[in-house]
C-alpha cells in the first residue's frame, strides 16, 4: 500500500487514541483513514507495545459498554418533542439524539426512542398508564361529541379515558364504543327520569332520549328556522329538544317534524289568530298555513314558471301562496301541484269565452264517443292535475289545434286543473247521432257544414301539428306529447334538435314513426308493465320489487299487485345494488349531493341499502332510462305513493 493512502498522527498517550477518531471525521462523520501510525522516532517494539495497550483499552471499553444497564424506551405521543422527552427523563438533548442517532428534530407519534442509561424515569403516576380499570360502563359516540366532552360528562379525567381506550389522537367516529374508567358518575340525564323510577339495582345507563318526555306537540320546521329558535319559541331548553329528537347537529331541513318536550308553551302565533278565536283549551299551536284558506283551485307548475308569476296570475300575494303550500324556497319543479289561496281570480284563460271562430273546423269523427269511457260525458272534459292539452287530445282522439279552437285557447300551456273543456263545437252533431253512426265514421262526419278555411283540424290519418312558442325545447315537447324526441326530430328533419325557431310548425310523430326512428323508446312505450310483472318475492305482507331490465317498480301486498311505475335506476358506471334489502330510513325531503351533483328539495326519500334510496326526481322526466348514481328515481307523484305504502322494514328486492 502506498504512503499516499495513509494519514499520520503523533500519539501523545495511549488513552488519547480513543478520541483521535473524532478529529478525522469528514462531512459524512466517517474517518478519513483507518490507519494511524506513530510518528518517526519510535521503534517497532514500542509501536507494537502501544498498539497492544490500545487494543486492551478498546476491549475494556467495549466490556464496560456491554455491562451498562439496558436503556429505557419511550413511545412518542402526539404533541411531544425531543426537548420535552429529554427534560422529562433528566437527560440532555444531545445525549438523547446520540442514543437514537437522530441529528434533526423530526420525530413522529408512535416512534420508539431509546433513553440513555442513568436517566431518571418521569413521575409514572402522572403519566397515562394501563392500570386504569373500567367501570363496566360503555359509551357510544354521538355526532358532535369529543373525548373531552365525554370525559367531562362522566366525571373522569381525559388521560384516564385515553389510556383505557388506547386513544391518543383527537379522532373518534360516530358509533365508536368507549369504555368508561372506574369512578365515573353517570351523566345528569339519568337523574331526570320519568315518573316511574327505575329499580335501584339498575346499573346500566339509560339512553338520554328515554328521560325526556314529550308534550304531545310537534313542530314542522319552516324555512329559516333553527333548533335554537324553535326551542326559544316553545320555551324549552336546546338540550332537551336535541335529546328528545336525537338531533345532535345543527342541520335540520324544511318540513322536518320535531317532537316538543314536556313543559313547552305554545308560541305566540296562537294569539295572533283570525276573528273566531280558538278555544282556550286548545293545546297545540296551529300551523301558520291554517289561517290561509284554499280557494279549491290547484295549479300544476309548468316550465319557466315561478312562485311570483303564479301568485300574480291568480291575483294573490306571494306570502299567502308560500304559507298555504309551505313553500319557503325558490325551488319549483315541473309538475309540482300548488294550492291557490282563497280570493284568487282564475287566469284570463277562464275569462276568454269560447266564441266560435268565423270558420269552424269540421266536427270530430264520432270515435270520440267510442274512445271515451261510458261513464264520462263525451262533450266536455274537466282538466285534472298534471294533464296537458296533448294528453287530453289523445285521450279523445282529436287534434290539439281543434281542441284549442273549440275552447278559444290561445296558449296551450295556459290550462289549469278544474277548467272544463268542450270536446265538440257548437255546430257538431249531437252525441246520440254520433252513436247511431258508430259503424260508419264517414257518414257521421258528413253532416258537418262548415268548410275548411285557415289551418284546419288534422284528420286522424295525418300527423298533427304544433307551433313552436318561446321557451319550448324538444325534449320537454316530446314529454308533453308522450312521444320520442328522436322521432320528433327525425320526422321534422331537424338538423340541430337544440335549436327550435319560434313560429315553426312541427309534425307530431305517429306510432309507426316512433317504431321506425326510435325502436328502443317504442319498446318501452308500449311495454305492458302489468302483463310482464315479476310477481311478489315472498307473497306475505308488503314488499317492493324493482326490475332493472325494464326500469320498473312494483308494490305488492299479500301477493297482490298494488302499483306499477316507471323508474330511473343507476347508470352503468354507478349501478343500483341488486339483492334483498329493506327500508331502513325515511326522509320527507332533503338535499342530496355527491361527485358532480347537488340537488335541493329531493322529496319522498326511502333508504333501502346504505346510502341508496328510492326517491322522487324533479330534475328530469326520462323515466324508463338509467339516469341516477345508484338510487331509484320516480316521479314525485309515484314516489309519494311508494313513501306512504312502505314503512321502516318493508322488504325491497332489486333484480336484473
Amino acid at each position: 500500500m502506498s504512503n499516499t493512502t495513509l494519514a499520520y498522527y503523533k500519539v501523545k498517550s495511549p488513552a488519547s487514541i480513543l478520541n483521535s477518531r473524532y478529529r478525522f471525521f469528514g462531512s459524512s462523520r466517517q474517518p478519513v483513514s483507518p490507519f494511524i501510525r506513530a510518528a518517526s522516532g519510535l521503534s517497532l517494539r514500542a509501536i507494537a507495545l502501544r498498539l497492544s495497550i490500545t487494543a486492551l483499552i478498546l476491549l475494556l471499553t467495549g466490556l464496560a459498554q456491554a455491562q451498562r444497564p439496558a436503556a429505557a424506551t419511550h413511545i412518542v405521543k402526539p404533541g411531544e418533542s425531543l426537548g420535552k422527552i429529554a427534560d422529562a427523563y433528566g437527560v440532555s438533548l444531545r445525549e438523547l439524539q446520540a442514543e437514537n442517532n437522530i441529528w434533526n428534530w423530526l420525530i413522529y407519534a408512535g416512534q420508539e426512542l431509546a433513553i440513555p442509561a442513568g436517566a431518571s424515569p418521569p413521575e409514572v403516576q402522572d403519566f397515562p398508564t394501563a392500570s386504569n380499570e373500567t367501570s363496566g360502563i360503555t359509551h357510544t359516540v354521538l355526532f358532535g361529541e369529543s373525548l373531552s366532552t365525554i370525559a367531562s360528562a362522566y366525571g373522569v379525567s381525559l388521560s384516564e379515558l385515553r389510556t383505557l381506550n388506547d386513544v391518543w389522537t383527537s379522532v373518534i367516529y360516530v358509533g365508536q364504543v368507549l369504555d368508561i374508567p372506574t369512578g365515573a358518575t353517570p351523566p345528569e340525564v339519568q337523574e331526570v327520569s320519568p315518573a316511574p323510577a327505575p329499580s335501584a339495582g339498575s346499573a346500566a345507563l339509560e339512553p338520554p332520549t328515554a328521560s325526556i318526555e314529550t308534550s304531545g306537540m310537534t313542530h314542522a320546521v319552516l324555512f329559516g328556522e333553527s333548533l335554537s329558535t324553535i326551542a326559544s319559541a316553545y320555551g324549552v331548553s336546546l338540550s332537551e329538544l336535541r335529546t328528545l329528537n336525537d338531533v345532535w347537529t345543527s342541520v335540520i331541513y324544511v318540513g322536518q317534524v320535531l317532537d316538543i318536550p314536556a313543559g313547552a308553551t305554545p308560541p305566540e302565533v296562537q294569539e295572533v289568530s283570525s276573528a273566531p278565536a280558538p278555544s282556550a283549551g286548545s293545546p297545540a299551536p296551529e300551523p301558520s298555513s291554517a289561517s290561509i284558506e284554499s280557494s279549491g283551485i290547484s295549479h300544476t307548475v309548468l316550465f319557466g314558471e315561478s312562485l311570483s308569476k303564479i301568485a300574480e296570475a291568480y291575483g294573490v300575494s306571494l306570502s299567502e301562496l308560500r304559507t298555504l303550500n309551505d313553500a319557503w324556497s325558490s325551488t319549483l319543479y315541473v309538475g309540482h301541484v300548488l294550492e291557490i289561496p282563497a280570493g284568487a281570480t282564475p287566469p284570463e284563460i277562464q275569462d276568454v269565452s269560447p266564441a266560435p271562430p268565423p270558420a269552424q273546423p269540421p266536427a270530430e269523427p264520432p270515435s270520440i264517443a267510442r274512445d271515451a269511457s261510458p261513464s264520462e260525458n263525451p262533450s266536455t272534459h274537466t282538466v285534472q292535475r298534471g294533464e296537458t292539452l296533448f294528453r287530453i287530445a289523445r285521450r279523445y282522439d282529436i287534434s290539439v289545434n281543434s281542441l284549442m279552437s273549440i275552447n278559444g285557447i290561445q296558449d296551450a300551456a295556459r290550462i289549469h286543473a278544474g277548467n272544463i273543456l268542450r270536446l265538440v263545437g257548437t255546430t257538431a252533431s249531437a252525441p246520440p247521432a254520433a252513436s247511431n253512426n258508430i259503424d260508419n265514421p264517414v257518414a257521421a262526419a258528413a253532416p258537418a257544414p262548415a268548410p275548411v278555411t285557415a289551418p284546419a283540424a288534422v284528420s286522424p290519418g295525418d300527423r298533427e301539428r304544433y307551433i313552436v312558442k318561446r321557451g319550448d325545447f324538444l325534449t320537454q315537447l316530446a314529454i308533453d306529447m308522450s312521444t320520442s324526441w328522436i322521432a320528433l326530430a327525425k320526422v321534422n328533419n331537424l338538423a340541430d334538435p337544440n335549436n327550435l325557431h319560434v313560429g315553426a310548425t312541427l309534425l307530431i310523430p305517429k306510432r309507426e314513426d316512433v317504431e321506425l326512428y326510435d325502436p328502443k323508446y317504442a319498446a318501452w312505450k308500449w311495454f305492458d308493465m302489468i302483463a310482464h310483472q315479476p310477481g311478489p318475492r315472498v307473497g306475505v305482507g308488503r314488499e317492493i320489487v324493482i326490475v332493472l331490465g325494464t326500469q320498473s317498480a312494483y308494490a305488492y301486498e299479500n301477493g297482490v299487485l298494488q302499483k306499477a311505475a316507471r323508474v330511473s335506476a343507476g347508470k352503468k358506471a354507478t349501478p343500483t345494488i341488486q339483492g334483498d334489502h329493506e327500508i331502513w330510513l325515511k326522509r320527507r325531503s332533503q338535499t342530496m349531493s355527491g361527485p358532480g351533483y347537488s340537488l335541493d328539495n329531493v322529496e319522498w326519500v326511502m333508504y333501502f341499502y346504505r346510502d341508496y334510496a328510492i326517491h322522487g326526481a324533479w330534475w328530469h322526466m326520462n323515466f324508463g332510462q338509467p339516469m341516477s348514481h345508484g338510487c331509484v328515481n320516480l316521479t314525485n307523484t309515484d314516489a309519494q305513493w311508494f313513501y306512504n305504502f312502505a314503512s321502516i322494514g318493508t322488504p325491497v328486492y332489486v333484480r336484473a
